[in-house]
């Protein structure tokens, strides 16, 4: 009897070690794609400024009641994790559309450029949703480690 229930813990530790890896993966792919968007969004950010001139965009250009358009909120339960994204509407952010910041004929790199920092945005989103899962499954692994070394102890 003993000897079935530590094969069975066997398999849970390795199921739970193989969730964990495979959680592990999916994070790394994250980060990868992550690093991309901000790759890009800076690329175009610095292709914009060429273009329209270094004074063309700058801090100068931001307006003094600047607000986030993008707020990401983490509810983090002990069985689900829960990270959602709120885009403000047009009336809670008094500076509207960040492009017009920089005048009517912003340029193509600086759409460019947000758009990729907003996705951006959604991937940070996704990348902490793996973080919180892969520990998780790293404290299930631990958990069910813990009970096996006990179960030993006692046998």
């Amino acid at each position: 009897m003993l000897l079935a229930s530590a094969v069975t813990m066997d398999d849970k530790i390795d199921a739970a070690l193989v969730a964990y890896m495979e959680e592990y993966e999916q994070y790394q792919s994250l980060q990868v794609q992550l690093q991309k968007q901000m790759s890009e969004g800076y690329l175009c950010l610095a292709q914009a400024r060429k273009t329209a001139g270094v004074i063309g965009i700058s801090q100068l250009q931001y307006p003094s009641e600047m607000a986030a358009n993008t707020t990401v909120s983490c509810l983090c339960d002990q069985q689900q994790v829960d990270v959602s994204r709120t885009t403000l509407g047009e009336d809670r952010s008094k500076a509207g559309n960040p492009l017009r910041w920089f005048g009517v004929l912003a340029p193509n790199a600086l759409r460019t450029a947000q758009t990729t920092f907003k996705q951006a945005t959604d991937i940070s989103a996704r990348l902490v949703e793996s973080k919180l899962r892969l520990q998780a499954c790293e404290m299930a692994y631990h958990t069910l480690r813990r009970q096996l070394s006990e179960a030993e102890a006692a046998s």
